[in-house]
């Protein structure tokens, strides 16, 4: 699975903010379960994928250490047709 083969990529001993984003191919009820625990996600369930229409969510933005993190101003650009994947944006912060 992609997500078990980036939480090996995280050095979770050192706390550095850490930000994973992009098609990470986990339905919003996968997220949870593989990794609600551990990163904060982007709570937003904005269709990000799909042909011709926008349809289900596989894109995500993730932040590390959990705690002290938050995702603001999230949106998806819909209008943008190059694959069956449209841009996702966020802004984060950690404390």
């Amino acid at each position: 699975m992609q997500l078990a083969f980036l939480k090996n990529m995280v050095d979770f001993s050192s706390n550095q903010p850490t930000i994973l984003a992009g098609d990470l191919n986990l339905r919003p009820v996968e997220m949870i379960e593989y990794a609600g625990k551990i990163f904060r996600s982007d709570p937003d369930r904005l269709p990000t994928a799909g042909s011709p229409k926008r349809k289900w969510k596989p894109d995500h933005i993730l932040l590390y250490p959990r705690p002290g993190s938050a995702i603001f101003s999230r949106r998806v650009e819909s209008a943008v047709f190059f694959s069956d994947h449209s841009p996702l944006y966020g802004i984060a912060s950690f404390k």
